[in-house]
C-alpha cells in the first residue's frame, strides 16, 4: 500500500497529476489507458485503508452517488481496490469549490446565494428521495463547475460518509463516531445516540446560507467540542444582526432551516429551495421552479414588492414639506389652506403595508437557550428584500464585481 504519483497505474487508469487532498483521500487527474478519457480518480489514504470499516464506508460513496439522478451530483463511473487501497473514478470538473470562492469574496449577494443554493437543494432532495443522506454538506463539498457555454453549475461532492437509509448495514452504523465537519453538524448529530436524517442535511444548508450571507459561521469555539456545545446551547444572532441590509424574510428562512427543534424546520429540503426562489435570478427561477413543484409566474420576487412602510412615510413627509414650502411662495390665503391640509397619516399607513415572500414562514418562538432545544431568535421587523438588479451582462464566467454567474 505504497504512495503513488504521476505516471503510476491504478486499475485501467494512469495518474497524471494530483489535484486535491482531503482527510480521507487524494484526488488525481487520470486517464483511461484504452479510451484516453480524462477523469478524476479519488484514492483513499493507505494508512486509513487498513481499517476495514473505513474502507467499506469509502467504497459506499460510489454506490450512494450512482443512486442519485441529478445533474448537480458528481457522476461516479467506477469503483475498485488496487493493492488493498480503495479508489473511485469520477467525472473531471473544472472550477473551484464554494469554500475557495468564499475565501475570495467573503460573502455573496442574496441573488448569488439563491442561484447557488437552489440547485444544491434540488440535488440534496433528489438524494433524500433515493434514500441517501449526505451528512457532510459544507462549502468545500459544493463545487462550482465551469460550463462549456459559460457560467457555473453547482455540483455536490463527497458522499463518502453518506448513509443509505434504504438499507441496514449494522457493521457500518453501529459506531457512534461523530461524522461531518463540526461547524455544519446539526444539533442531533452532535449527540452520538441520535442518527442523522434528511433534516440534518437541511440544517447544514441553513448554516451554509448563513455563512454565504454574512461571511461568518453561526457558531464558534476553540475546540470541536466547544463548537458542538455552542451548536446545542448558544444563542445565534440572525443574519441581519451582522448585516443590516439583509431582510427579515431571509432571516426567517435561514433560522427556520437551522431550528434546533426538527419539526420546526422546513418539511423537507425541497421546501427550503422553494423559500429561496423569491431572491433568485430570473434564469434560476424559470429553470428550477418546475423541479421544485411551483409555478414560476406566481413567485413574487423582491422587485414586485411594495415600498417598505418607513420609506413610504419618509416620502409622504417629504411631499408634505414640498407642498408647505410651495404654498409659502403663493400669496394670500393659499398658505393657510396648504398648511391646514397635511397628508392624512391613515392613508400612508394603508399604502405602506409591507409584504414578505409567501414561502418565508417565520419560525415559532424558541425557548430560552438553556433548554438547548431551538435557536433563540426574534428577527427584527425590517423591510422586505429590495428590488434585485437586472441579470449581469458581464462576460459569462464572472460578473464585473467578481460574482460567478450560475446557469
Amino acid at each position: 500500500m505504497a504512495d503513488v504519483g504521476s505516471g503510476d497505474r491504478i486499475g485501467q487508469y494512469v495518474l497524471c497529476r494530483e489535484i486535491g487532498k482531503g482527510a480521507m483521500a487524494t484526488v488525481y487527474e487520470a486517464e483511461h489507458v484504452d479510451l484516453g478519457k480524462r477523469v478524476a480518480l479519488k484514492r483513499m489514504h493507505p494508512h486509513l485503508a487498513a481499517d476495514a470499516t473505513a474502507a467499506s464506508r469509502f467504497l459506499r460513496e460510489g454506490k450512494a452517488a450512482t443512486q442519485i439522478r441529478s445533474r448537480h451530483v458528481v457522476d461516479v463511473f467506477d469503483v475498485g481496490t488496487h493493492e488493498g487501497v480503495p479508489y473511485m473514478v469520477m467525472e473531471l470538473l473544472d472550477g473551484v469549490d464554494l469554500a475557495a470562492h468564499l475565501r475570495e469574496r467573503r460573502k455573496l449577494s442574496l441573488e448569488e446565494i439563491a442561484d447557488l443554493a437552489i440547485p444544491v437543494a434540488v440535488a440534496v432532495h433528489a438524494a433524500h428521495e433515493a434514500g441517501v443522506i449526505h451528512r457532510d454538506l459544507k462549502p468545500s463539498n459544493v463545487f462550482l463547475a465551469k460550463k462549456d457555454g459559460g457560467g457555473v453549475s453547482p455540483v455536490i461532492l463527497d458522499f463518502g460518509i453518506s448513509k443509505l437509509t434504504a438499507e441496514v448495514d449494522r457493521d457500518l452504523t453501529a459506531s457512534e463516531v461523530l461524522l461531518g465537519t463540526v461547524h455544519y453538524m446539526s444539533p442531533e448529530q452532535t449527540r452520538g445516540g441520535r442518527k442523522a436524517s434528511a433534516h440534518s442535511d437541511q440544517y447544514a444548508l441553513g448554516v451554509l446560507l448563513y455563512e454565504c450571507a454574512t461571511g461568518i459561521k453561526p457558531f464558534a469555539g476553540s475546540t470541536p467540542y466547544a463548537v458542538m456545545h455552542a451548536i446545542v446551547s448558544a444563542r445565534v444572532s440572525p443574519p441581519s444582526a451582522l448585516d443590516a441590509a439583509l431582510p427579515a424574510a431571509f432571516d426567517a428562512v435561514v433560522m427556520r432551516a437551522m431550528h434546533r427543534d426538527l419539526p420546526k424546520r422546513f418539511e423537507n429540503v425541497r421546501a427550503l429551495g422553494v423559500a429561496l426562489l423569491p431572491w433568485a435570478g430570473v434564469t434560476t427561477r424559470d429553470r428550477y421552479a418546475a423541479e421544485l413543484g411551483v409555478d414560476a409566474s406566481a413567485i413574487r420576487g423582491p422587485a414586485s414588492r411594495r415600498r417598505p412602510w418607513r420609506a413610504v412615510l419618509a416620502v409622504g413627509a417629504g411631499l408634505t414639506l414640498v407642498v408647505l414650502a410651495g404654498a409659502r411662495l403663493l400669496p394670500g390665503p393659499a398658505e393657510h389652506t396648504a398648511a391646514a391640509r397635511p397628508t392624512p397619516r391613515g392613508d400612508l399607513t394603508a399604502t405602506a403595508t409591507a409584504t414578505t415572500p409567501a414561502t418565508a414562514t417565520t419560525p415559532e418562538s424558541a425557548p430560552a437557550p438553556a433548554s438547548a432545544t431551538a435557536p433563540t431568535h426574534s428577527p427584527p421587523r425590517t423591510p422586505p428584500p429590495r428590488a434585485s438588479t437586472a441579470p449581469s451582462t458581464a462576460p459569462p464566467e464572472r460578473g464585473t464585481n467578481g460574482a460567478l454567474i450560475v446557469e
